[in-house]
């Protein structure tokens, strides 16, 4: 099983894919009002996780399920996640070891 650090780094992987479907330029704006507005800068996002779905939700409103969505895509393709979920914190979960999961 990967530690951690290979989780997260895979994770963050998963998350700059799934923003990719939206663009270069919208991916870069994104990660511009995470680190400007909430504070997360994107190698923090693995570790701030909810915080980073929050803010998707604050700048997409239900419109942020459909990124939710096209992380976990990725997650599947990269991670074996199943593509089930619709929730990216319970998809995170699943590759997570127990002390680490998100709050």
């Amino acid at each position: 099983m990967p530690n951690n650090n290979e989780v997260e780094a895979r994770l963050l992987e998963c998350v700059d894919r799934g923003l990719d479907s939206l663009g270069q330029q919208t991916k870069r704006v994104i990660f511009w009002h995470l680190e400007r507005r909430w504070g997360i800068k994107r190698e923090e996002i693995p570790k701030r996780l909810k915080d980073f779905v929050n803010a998707l939700y604050s700048m997409f409103g239900t419109g942020a399920k459909y990124i939710e969505k096209a992380i976990i895509r990725e997650m599947n393709a990269r991670m074996g996640v199943s593509a089930d979920y619709d929730s990216l914190l319970e998809a995170v979960c699943e590759v997570m070891a127990p002390e680490s999961r998100p709050a």
